[in-house]
This record gives C-alpha cells, sequence and structure tokens, in this order.
C-alpha cells in the first residue's frame, strides 16, 4: 500500500512545472514525515529554478532530513542558493567558511556573506564573531 502512495507522489513530482507547488507539497509530505519524498519535490523544485528549493536541500544535506548526511552536498547546495541572494544560504555558508568545515576556512568570506545576507541573524553572528557592530563595518567598507 505504502509503495502504491509513494509512487503515485513521486508520479505527481515528476508532472508538477511549478515551483511553489512543489514547495507546497513538500511542506505537506514534510508535516507526513515523508522526508525523502519531500526532498524529491525540493531536488525538482531547484532543477525548475527556486533558490528557496535550493536552499531547504543544502538542509536536507546538512541534517540527513531525507538524503544521505553529507556537508559536502549541503555546502553545494547552500552556495547555489547564496550566488541567488539568499539571505539565510548565505548566513549558513558564513558559517561553514568561518569555522572551516568542509570549506578553507575564510573569515574574510564569511565577512563577505554576511555583509550581502541582509538578514539580522548576520548582524548576530558578526558580532559574536568580530566582536563590533556589522553596520559600522559594513559602512567604512562603502
Amino acid at each position: 500500500m505504502r509503495d502504491e502512495k509513494e509512487s503515485k507522489i513521486l508520479g505527481q513530482i515528476a508532472a508538477i512545472t511549478s515551483e511553489a507547488e512543489l514547495l507546497k507539497l513538500a511542506e505537506t509530505l514534510w508535516a507526513e514525515h515523508s522526508w525523502l519524498l519531500m526532498a524529491v519535490c525540493y531536488r525538482r523544485a531547484a532543477e525548475l529554478g527556486s533558490v528557496e528549493a535550493r536552499y531547504l536541500l543544502g538542509e536536507c544535506y546538512e541534517t540527513g532530513m531525507g538524503v544521505v548526511q553529507s556537508d559536502e552536498e549541503a555546502v553545494k547546495w547552500y552556495k547555489e542558493a547564496a550566488s541567488r541572494h539568499h539571505g539565510r544560504a548565505m548566513c549558513v555558508l558564513a558559517d561553514y567558511y568561518y569555522y572551516g568545515n568542509v570549506v578553507e576556512q575564510s573569515d574574510t568570506l564569511a565577512q563577505m556573506l554576511l555583509l550581502h545576507a541582509g538578514e539580522e541573524q548576520a548582524a548576530e553572528k558578526w558580532e559574536e564573531w568580530f566582536d563590533t557592530s556589522m553596520t559600522l563595518e559594513a559602512d567604512q567598507n562603502v
């Protein structure tokens, strides 16, 4: 019975061409604890160009939710989203660079990502890591 349901949902995912519909379906699948199918939705939405799906796929790989956990794959998807100006992806990627996890450690890249993230979380990380206000640093660099 479960295999029939999964096959039906996989067919549905393949037929959907709207990023928004895929993200909505993924949200439903998450609530049902169907994480593998949720990750399939994210991948399909990412293939269709969804920046949010790229970020969420990074989260899946970082946590192992619906996929085999892989920091390398997480970074790949976070980079995809960050290159398209996704603020949360930039913040998460900044963590990877600041701590040198999977990528070569770089305070400079971490700072650049946080400056461009435009997220409240970015300002908090900046103050924690560099012991100064992000706004002041950003103003000095302009």
